[in-house]
């Protein structure tokens, strides 16, 4: 299987390599579609590695914030249909980190409200929940496009996974 660093340099030409089938795809050829789909895409690669359940470079790169993937470490088995399956491994850490940050966020301002000062009289956590669902639900395309950037990104890991692991046996 390739380092991080060859994942990382995979991920950062590929994305450049297909920069224009994302312009050519992109419906109506909009710009901020295409910039969500090329970010998710990156994101997906640096950030949302499949290697999240190992100590690799990409769980290194949460610094601080890296503790919202232990339990995703112990959950997943590492390179298992769960974590480099081709559409169902980024899937899951896309829900997994869209529940993981409204988790903190929550518990964070449950703490400051607590402690320090009221700063939540408004349920704000709640209200920014409930916007991001009406902005996503209002603008679907450029939730689709960064949809299928995240999608690809994991993919694109698998893949090169696999097919280090193929040569690696027949050689």
């Amino acid at each position: 299987m390739p380092s991080g660093r060859v994942h990382d340099r995979l991920t950062l030409t590929t994305a450049l390599v297909s920069v224009p089938i994302w312009i050519l795809v992109t419906p109506n050829h909009d710009p901020i579609d295409f910039c969500c789909g090329i970010a998710a895409y990156l994101f997906s690669g640096y950030w949302l590695s499949g290697d999240l359940d190992t100590n690799s470079i990409c769980y290194k790169r949460w610094g601080l914030f890296k503790f919202i993937w232990w339990p995703y470490r112990l959950l997943v088995p590492h390179r298992s249909f769960w974590s480099h399956g081709a559409i169902i491994g980024p899937l899951i850490r896309i829900i997994y980190f869209a529940a993981a940050a409204f988790i903190v966020s929550k518990c964070a301002v449950l703490v400051v409200n607590k402690y320090f000062l009221v700063v939540d009289r408004t349920g704000i956590v709640v209200h920014t929940k409930l916007s991001v669902l009406a902005w996503l639900q209002t603008h679907p395309q450029p939730v689709l496009a960064a949809t299928v950037g995240l999608i690809l990104g994991g993919l694109t890991h698998t893949l090169a996974d696999t097919v280090v692991s193929f040569w690696k046996k027949i050689w």
